[in-house]
């Protein structure tokens, strides 16, 4: 392979002889030197420089001492020096005399340009080979020009194969004329474009139209030469099957000075397709009528070109009106407009004519009784070859109880949407491919979601991994028909624990199963409240068994002593009945032994339900209870009435009398307390009672522990009368109990 690295060898006898060519003629040197714009150059027979011009150095950017004796490569890219491409063009030039080619070259600096280039084998008088002779131009320019015309050819070439018109151009319609057509032209006749000529005769073409056609084609040149107007006309062409297809050729001619027809081009579109619906619509016109009857359809037909507007006896119906009344259609159609769908509907039937948009809305019409009523109207546009709409063709009908069905659907749609966005439960609609098509306002909620952002979206997407593993087996079972509902238990994020019931309901469309629905309900406040009722229950059973201890220790311990003593005092009575002394003695035990059962019996009653209710206020009440209740704990108890307290109700008084009580009991038993002050006040709005005491203060969360059910009990009874109970700490010590009820319930 050559290149500009290859080892010099001795060449002195050829290189002698190639420069003796360049400098057997001093003028020739002259020559060369003068010329700027080509590269001139000599090389001996392996293709090293023996001579150099100036415009060899203007192109190629080397002084004559820096490339003579060099290689020739070295003008070359790497590219083509690896692939032997200066080895092959020396060779060419040697065997045939001279090689001409174009490609990149390189210039000193490594910078490339395109070239022409030309090889000469220089041989002497007896044909022996002395040398080459190069001579090199830069074509870069031409050559970048050459690509862009190019590339424009090519996207020409791609536009005219792709548009759906057949173009033509060249001389006029004579009998010697011919034409360029395009593949598309051949196509649309039904010709394979690699068997079909670029030109053809203008008497060929007119030959292919349809015989009834060729004066009209004809006529429409001729006005159009004499008009200087562009020629538009509607024919039929044969096609290479011999059958007709309808075209509409478009045409501008180029005239000369003297106003003949130089040249013409233009387009031939295939309409046979609008040709063949004209037919087709034409002879639905009838069916349009017997439609128009069965099934309420009004008939009409709008020519844009004049602005009149024709009905059948249908409209006239749907109008309310009657064709005998002689009025336009037009102007009655545009009088009987609602006066707030007018400008709308105007602008709807002027988009349609522009081709802006279709034909295809509603309105409102009045009729003459002033009934409003809802019409529907459909319609196609004819345009004629210009493009221009010409006609529109098209029906009415009376969709006013669908509109009314419509209406109502969608106010119950959102009555129901209100009614399930305030149930409280989560409510979700499922397709058979687990994606969502509905969820409530709580379920979107319940999930983290804006509204309609579940739509759509998997199941497992939108309750998580977690659910959806402990979930699916009662999905799958949905699926397949079965209605499933189980309980469910997740924890919050504050640690405690909400309890739903979870239904899945199958949705079946036509006996199959289509999804499901799903409802889950918060049950952990009705769990809670069964969980409080049972301890509250068993509480109160507690309760119950304590008053009966109570009572029977009382009976057995205080009162079944004392008569049992009496009666031993009275058994030594019969023993000893004449001793005076003796007798007066056990008389007045008996009577103190009485007097206690008495009392005991009076303080058991009075715990069980004090006697003082029937003619004492609240503040006395309370002030009875606390001296006994003092004498009993050792508690220092002081009743204050700021305002004075309303007469009670019986109900109300006691519930007042039990959370007093109730207190005092929790602050002997636990409070640890020397002093507890109740205060009673009133005003406008309510009444109500503090317990107050100086011990070690409720701990946190006393409140829900088993042993606090008297207070919640009595909580529970003040909020059923629209009051409430409410435990604190006092500062610095102590616990505040305060009870409350409206005053208007007093």
């Amino acid at each position: 392979m050559l290149n500009s690295n290859d080892a010099q060898t001795d060449h002195t006898d050829t290189r002698d002889k190639a420069g003796l060519l360049a400098d057997s003629d001093p003028r020739l040197r002259l020559l060369l030197d003068g010329i700027k714009d080509f590269a001139i150059f000599m090389m001996d027979t392996d293709g090293r420089v023996s001579s150099w011009n100036a415009g060899a150095e203007r192109l190629k950017g080397y002084r004559a001492e820096e490339i003579i004796g060099k290689h020739f490569s070295c003008f070359y890219p790497s590219r083509d020096i690896d692939i032997g491409t200066p080895r092959r063009e020396l060779e060419l030039a040697k065997t045939k005399g001279r090689h001409e080619q174009e490609g990149w070259r390189v210039r000193k600096g490594g910078a490339e340009f395109w070239a022409n280039a030309s090889i000469t084998a220089l041989c002497g008088p007896h044909g022996e080979l002395l040398g080459f002779g190069a001579v090199v131009r830069d074509i870069t320019e031409r050559h970048v020009a050459t690509q862009k015309l190019d590339a424009l050819h090519e996207r020409f070439e791609r536009a005219v194969d792709a548009t759906r018109d057949g173009l033509f151009e060249g001389s006029a319609f004579g009998s010697g004329d011919s034409l360029w057509v395009s593949p598309r032209w051949w196509k649309l006749l039904g010709y394979d474009r690699r068997d079909t000529p670029q030109t053809i005769a203008a008497a060929a073409i007119s030959e292919m139209i349809h015989p009834d056609d060729r004066a009209a084609v004809a006529q429409a040149r001729s006005d159009s030469a004499s008009s200087g107007t562009p020629c538009a006309v509607e024919h039929r062409m044969r096609t290479r099957q011999g059958t007709w297809l309808w075209v509409h050729t478009s045409s501008a001619a180029e005239l000369d000075a003297t106003g003949q027809v130089i040249r013409i081009s233009g387009s031939m579109q295939d309409i046979s397709a609008r040709k063949q619906i004209e037919s087709e619509l034409k002879q639905t016109n009838e069916r349009f009528a017997i439609a128009s009857n069965a099934g309420g359809l009004g008939f009409w037909e709008f020519d844009i070109r004049s602005n009149t507007l024709q009905w059948d006896d249908q409209m006239f119906r749907l109008y309310g009106r009657s064709r005998l009344e002689g009025e336009q259609p037009y102007a009655l159609w545009a009088s009987s407009l609602h006066p707030h769908d007018r400008a709308r509907s105007e602008q709807e039937v002027a988009e349609a004519i522009n081709g802006a948009r279709a034909f295809d809305t509603e309105f409102r019409i009045v009729h003459p009784n002033g009934d409003i009523r809802h019409l529907k109207a459909a319609a196609s546009v004819t345009r004629g070859i210009d493009g221009r709409a010409v006609q529109m063709v098209g029906v009415s009908f009376d969709i006013t109880e669908r509109k009314q069905l419509t209406a109502d659907l969608q106010l119950a749609r959102a009555d129901l949407q209100a009614i399930l966005d305030n149930v409280p439960a989560r409510i979700t609609c499922w397709n058979a491919d687990w994606t969502n098509r509905f969820a409530n306002r709580a379920a979107e909620a319940q999930f983290g979601l804006k509204p309609g952002q579940a739509t759509g979206r998997h199941v497992r997407k939108i309750i998580g991994d977690v659910r959806y593993k402990r979930a699916k087996q009662y999905l799958d079972a949905a699926l397949s028909g079965e209605r499933q509902s189980y309980e469910q238990v997740d924890r919050q994020p504050n640690g405690s624990l909400r309890y739903s019931q979870v239904t899945y309901v199958p949705t079946l469309k036509d006996g199959a199963v289509v999804g499901f629905c799903a409802l889950g309900s918060d049950v952990t406040d009705l769990r809670n409240s069964y969980h409080r009722i049972r301890e509250l229950a068993q509480r109160l059973e507690t309760i119950r068994e304590d008053e009966r201890r109570s009572v029977a220790v009382m009976l057995h311990e205080g009162i079944a002593q004392d008569l049992a003593a009496a009666l031993l005092r009275l058994g030594r009575l019969e023993s000893q009945p004449n001793d005076a002394q003796y007798v007066t003695q056990l008389c007045t035990n008996l009577r103190q032994a009485l007097k206690k059962c008495i009392e005991e019996l009076r303080q058991g009653a009075e715990e069980l339900r004090p006697a003082t209710f029937a003619h004492l206020k609240v503040s006395d009440m309370l002030l009875s209870h606390a001296r006994s209740f003092a004498n009993l704990s050792g508690l220092n108890i002081e009743v204050t009435e700021i305002e004075p307290f309303p007469t009670l109700a019986e109900a109300k008084q006691l519930l007042f009398f039990r959370a007093a009580q109730e207190a005092l009991i929790n602050v002997a038993s636990h409070a640890q307390a020397k002093s507890v002050e109740i205060i009673l006040r009133a005003d406008a709005e309510s009444i109500a009672m503090d317990i107050a005491d100086d011990g070690i203060g409720i701990p946190d969360g006393a409140m829900d522990k088993p042993g606090s059910f008297g207070l919640l009990g009595i909580r529970e009874r003040f909020a059923a009368l629209g009051g409430g109970l409410t435990v604190e700490r006092n500062a610095p010590t102590g616990t505040r109990v305060s009870v409350r009820l409206p005053n208007a319930t007093a």
